[in-house]
């Protein structure tokens, strides 16, 4: 996972995250043997691990992603594609998820990464290379999905979730500053990358739609109960999920991104004259009604932790009833 060409393009880096032989490795991009240069903690998780890592500008050394036990975080380190020797350059405190998304500046001097709280939510930084504490670019605490450097290596371009909602490119100086969307990518946008010459950038753009479809009952002979054929009857272009009928069976609670960040959402049971009673910008979700109808309870994480809600099956403002701390 994580291929990389050579700045020279005649290799490519890339790390085996599972099972046997674990490390990071070089192949010639043509074809032929590989090299491993180190071994690596691994990536016991699904899915592959985006960004895990980069070459310098001059080819001599990675920056990789790696850890040496389960109980510490994930780490930086700088590995020589001479000699497989490796350098710690980043240590997280404790509590943190880890240092992700490598990058190393167009210079060679700094290497850019994100550092997580959470398995997403966290902030850039960026540090040197000869070593010292990292220097913090964003102050966020949201998810960060993928960074590059400008080519002339005085900004950062990112995915992040941090407008609320799906996430979407922004650009930030790489000595620090106010984050200030890109215009005309739109949103679902994680991994990127930004051409030599400054003029292209290239990304992946996620599309999901799921919809909320109906089984008609029916009853037949012998006390047996049949199913019709599904229907779709809550739809967009986007996510409709956590359907609840009312107690009354006449409308129904469901979780939608159709506005663009997952709320609370109520329609009538034939899935018409859809109305968002809640505003949290990405972070409601599941729903239950109140016995009579009035209220419906859903979670969000809009205060920073997962709380319980309440809002008033009308509308009106959600009032919160747990305080998290965790």
């Amino acid at each position: 996972m994580s291929p990389v060409f050579s700045p020279d393009g005649r290799y490519i880096a890339f790390l085996r995250g599972r099972f046997e032989g674990k490390g990071f490795y070089l192949i010639p991009a043509l074809g032929g043997a590989e090299r491993k240069l180190a071994d690596a903690y691994g990536w016991t998780v699904g899915g592959a691990q985006p960004q895990a890592l980069d070459w310098s500008p001059d080819g001599r050394t990675l920056a990789v992603v790696d850890k040496t036990s389960e109980d510490e975080p994930w780490s930086i380190f700088l590995l020589s594609v001479e000699t497989g020797e490796r350098r710690r350059l980043t240590q997280p405190p404790a509590g943190y998820n880890g240092d992700v998304h490598v990058a190393f500046s167009p210079d060679g001097s700094r290497v850019a990464f994100a550092r997580r709280h959470a398995f997403s939510a966290g902030d850039i930084y960026t540090v040197a290379v000869a070593g010292g504490e990292p220097a913090r670019i964003t102050s966020d605490e949201a998810g960060v999905y993928g960074l590059a450097w400008t080519p002339d290596g005085v900004g950062l371009v990112f995915s992040s979730d941090r407008g609320g909602g799906d996430p979407t490119l922004w650009r930030v100086p790489a000595a620090g500053g106010t984050p200030t969307p890109v215009a005309g990518v739109g949103e679902n946008v994680f991994e990127i990358s930004v051409s030599r010459q400054g003029d292209r950038l290239a990304y992946a753009q996620q599309s999901v739609d799921f919809n909320i479809y109906r089984i008609e009952l029916t009853s037949q002979a012998g006390g047996r109960r049949g199913a019709g054929a599904p229907v779709s009857f809550i739809s967009s272009t986007r996510i409709e999920q956590y359907p609840q009928f009312s107690p009354d069976g006449r409308r129904i609670a469901f979780t939608s991104n159709r506005s663009g960040s997952d709320e609370i959402w109520v329609c009538d049971a034939e899935g018409k004259n859809p109305v968002q009673l809640t505003n949290f910008a990405g972070h409601a979700a599941g729903s239950s009604w109140s016995p009579d109808g009035r209220f419906i309870a859903f979670s969000s994480l809009a205060d920073g932790n997962t709380d319980i809600y309440v809002v008033g099956a009308d509308g009106g403002t959600p009032r919160r009833l747990t305080t998290d701390p965790s």
